[in-house]
């Protein structure tokens, strides 16, 4: 993957969005009708149910840095989306958005 580069969404757990959340700032299409999104605590990531925990799954910041890390990728750019009720800024989607490269 020589000068390659990674663009990927997520949903991203971290002290900052579980804080948000947990205050009732998630989108509602998101909460669907919850008083929070991120709810199960798996191994590596959050569920909105248990149910069906595939419908929306929030991946651990941690985790996921270590994975593109062990993969040989270098994360570049992180963009904080507002999904989790942070402030809409210009250029950002609701989704955390992020750059890799192959490390050098």
């Amino acid at each position: 993957m020589a000068g390659g580069r990674v663009l990927a969404t997520y949903l991203i757990a971290n002290e900052e969005s579980l804080r948000l959340d947990e205050a009732g700032g998630c989108l509602e299409e998101l909460r669907q009708g919850r008083g929070s999104a991120i709810n199960v605590r798996y191994k590596n990531h959050w569920a909105r149910d248990a149910e069906t925990p595939e419908r929306m799954i929030i991946v651990d910041e941690d985790w996921l840095q270590n994975t593109y890390k062990e993969a040989g990728l270098e994360i570049t750019q992180l963009f904080w989306g507002w999904w989790c009720g942070r402030p809409k800024s210009p250029g950002t989607i609701a989704q955390d958005v992020i750059i890799a490269r192959p490390i050098p």
